[in-house]
């Protein structure tokens, strides 16, 4: 069985999530090897220091999900995500930092994170991001959704053309567009999605690519990040 196939979270749910610790600081990852130890159902495969480490581990144990530092030596962690992702597109990473500024957040949701934490969040949101994420989701704690809202108030021009232009995708969603957004913005999966608004699997697929191609984004994280700075899901 190839990498790719065993990474389809889903297929085998009985299996743990594995993942993978990336922390410069020796004591907030053994602190989160004992708490993520003691979850159910999750099994820490490895750790690294640095993102230099995080790739060669990565490699090594292919993990489903990375918990990722941002600010480490030799390679942060926009960098290393980035490369990570170039060279494992299946893993889901989680970035978790001390620091929830509009740089770092924006900069690991560009390179691919599909979660942000600030490092003080209580173990149970540690553990249920990473299953949120593991799950095909996407998690913003309260810091990063703070960041994203307060970019998009700072962000607002109603009376530009600029911002009658970058307004006018939004004004072009049909009805359904604009659930199939909230949903996927709320973290929900395709089959949930389905279920939900009582279509089909494929239908909601086809809906989440023309939302894409009609707002010019490139991912479920970008959709997310679209939702809020619209102000069409509060985080």
């Amino acid at each position: 069985m190839d990498a790719t196939s065993r990474n389809r979270w889903g297929e085998e749910p009985s299996e743990p999530i594995r993942v993978l610790l990336v922390d410069d600081e020796e004591r907030i990852r053994r602190a989160l090897t004992r708490t993520l130890g003691a979850s159910q159902g999750i099994r820490v495969v490895g750790t690294a220091a640095d993102g230099v480490e995080a790739l060669n581990a990565a490699e090594r144990w292919n993990p489903d999900v990375v918990l990722m530092d941002v600010k480490m030596p030799r390679m942060d962690g926009i960098e290393a995500t980035r490369k990570l992702l170039e060279r494992q597109p299946w893993i889901k990473v989680l970035a978790m930092s001390g620091f929830s500024d509009e740089e770092l957040v924006d900069g690991m949701l560009e390179a691919g994170a599909v979660g942000y934490l600030d490092k003080l969040s209580p173990s149970e949101e540690i553990v249920a991001a990473i299953r949120h994420v593991a799950q095909g989701g996407c998690y913003l704690g309260p810091e990063a959704s703070a960041v994203l809202v307060a970019e998009k108030r700072e962000g607002a021009r109603p009376e530009t053309a600029q911002a009658k232009e970058e307004d006018a995708p939004r004004s072009n969603l049909s009805p359904r567009e604009r659930e199939v957004l909230r949903l996927v913005a709320e973290g929900k999966e395709t089959k949930e999605i389905a279920v939900e608004l009582g279509v089909s699997v494929w239908s909601v697929y086809r809906t989440r690519q023309g939302l894409l191609e009609k707002l010019g984004l490139g991912s479920t994280v970008e959709l997310v990040r679209y939702a809020v700075r619209n102000g069409m899901f509060k985080p």
